[in-house]
């Protein structure tokens, strides 16, 4: 048996094909392996590892159904056989999706929002100083989007799940959840989250700020990526919080 691990380790071969695929939804995507290849997995001159099919651009995203569904991928024959032109029909017998970041390590450390891939985000910031008698009105998270690394749809709402993050035994566990409906448009350059009720509750000492998580609300609903700049020397690119508050009245 072949694990995830396994392949994980084997060493990328020489590129045997590229196609163009396209983010259209057709039937099938039909990628024509070298005959020559084929042959010698079936003479066994060639070490049958299998093909990894991976994009040369990081903002290119597509899905297909694995080996354990109604339909598999399957790599269809052609071949003489007694002078006669016959075919064959093989399944997959093992497939793996494996995760990499080669492609989106321009930048020192990013973190990323997947829907149908999983990606979850966790930050934490060190609040100002504040005076004790402030009021919070609103506080608002804003995050520069990479969009030569993203991949977004058509303009449309994604919901959302903000967790606020509390430490037992020195490891994080969700406190609480809220759902927020947060817009990502292809224009634009950020993204911005409402966190007004998180920042009030550290200001005021009623939970300790160890931090919160973002995560898409429903996994698989939608195939996209945000990637979002993090620990750039560029302020305008670094996660920023922006805080609404006011004071009495001075008397």
């Amino acid at each position: 048996e072949v694990k995830l691990g396994d392949l994980a380790t084997i060493p990328l071969g020489n590129p045997v094909l590229s196609a163009e695929l396209t983010s259209q939804t057709d039937t099938y995507d039909s990628l024509l392996i070298p005959p020559d290849l084929v042959k010698g997995w079936i003479d066994s001159t060639i070490e049958n590892n299998g093909l990894l099919i991976t994009s040369p651009v990081a903002d290119f995203l597509k899905g297909f159904y694995a080996r354990e569904s109604s339909n598999p991928p399957a790599l269809l024959l052609y071949f003489q056989k007694a002078g006669a032109p016959d075919s064959a029909y093989v399944t997959c017998e093992k497939d793996v999706s494996i995760p990499s970041d080669r492609r989106l390590n321009r930048f020192s450390n990013p973190f990323i929002l997947g829907d149908g891939i999983g990606f979850v985000a966790s930050l934490k910031f060190s609040l100002p100083d504040l005076p004790v008698d402030a009021t919070i009105h609103r506080a608002t998270l804003r995050l520069a989007i990479d969009s030569t690394a993203s991949l977004l749809g058509v303009d449309r709402t994604y919901t959302l799940t903000k967790t606020m993050l509390k430490d037992e035994g020195g490891q994080l566990q969700p406190d609480s959840t809220e759902i927020d409906s947060t817009s990502l448009y292809t224009d634009r350059d950020h993204l911005s989250v409402d966190i007004t009720n998180f920042v009030q509750k550290w200001a005021s000492a009623k939970h300790a700020n160890n931090g919160f998580r973002l995560a898409p609300r429903y996994l698989g609903l939608d195939l996209y990526r945000a990637v979002f700049f993090a620990s750039e020397p560029d302020s305008v690119l670094k996660p920023t919080i922006l805080i609404y508050y006011s004071l009495p009245a001075q008397k």
